[in-house]
């Protein structure tokens, strides 16, 4: 490996994350301590008509998430939501509504969720409060060494390229636990030496997966941390 990674867990499963590493980022990975991204797919709006879905996700570390979606149609946008995360309490709108909760048990999902999109991006699985655990010659477990609620499984190609990350999800008005997938499903495009995909697949339990383009992606910039508490 030629980058220091202080994660802790089996050399096994350190071995196939940094093959991982190179294969996404080369010899010079970045490391991520924040992200902003821009998702786009088709969808249907009302009438059948063609709309367009969007989700702007931002995180800072392991402590900040905020996801706000929306679809556009004839140039309206309608149907916003926005779960947001600011380290202690959670914060979802929707349909006008906003409710806050600093109950651990609702705040798991949205942690999951953030947990999952910062394996898909591999760097921040090198700090050392990540463990890593090997599953099998392609696939490592990884959770932080803080909140055992929330880990990622992740299973590689042969050539160490990801093929996708799983995690357990609780969706906004789901009342059960499900699996949220997230895979490459593009073309790697390199930014300052950030490598994301041009599409990205999500899927959940067994609804139809999502092909969405990555319109705008940035790593380490700095998003204020006001923008996740909406209280």
């Amino acid at each position: 490996m030629s980058f220091l990674s202080l994660a802790k867990g089996d050399p096994a499963a350190r071995s196939l994350l940094g093959n991982a590493i190179k294969a996404r980022y080369g010899l010079r990975p970045p490391p991520i301590s924040s992200l902003d991204l821009t998702l786009s797919t088709p969808a249907r709006g009302p009438l059948g008509l063609p709309a367009v879905q969007t989700v702007h996700i931002q995180l800072v570390a392991s402590s900040h998430w905020r996801r706000d979606e929306s679809r556009t149609w004839l140039g309206i946008t309608s149907g916003r939501t926005t779960d947001s995360y600011d380290g202690g309490t959670r914060y979802l709108v929707a349909k006008g509504k906003k409710e806050t909760t600093s109950e651990a048990a609702a705040v798991i999902g949205t942690r999951q969720q953030l947990w999952a999109w910062l394996a898909f991006f591999l760097t921040p699985l090198t700090e050392e409060d990540v463990l890593l655990k090997s599953i099998d010659s392609r696939t490592l477990q990884a959770k932080p060494t803080v909140n055992a609620e929330e880990s990622a499984v992740l299973i590689f190609n042969a050539d160490y390229t990801l093929a996708k990350v799983e995690a357990s999800w609780t969706p906004a008005a789901v009342d059960h636990a499900g699996r949220l997938m997230l895979r490459p499903a593009g073309e790697l495009r390199t930014v300052n030496d950030f490598a994301f995909p041009d599409k990205i697949g999500r899927m959940w339990d067994n609804a139809p997966e999502q092909i969405m383009s990555v319109d705008r992606a940035e790593a380490n910039l700095k998003i204020p941390l006001a923008q996740f508490s909406l209280g």
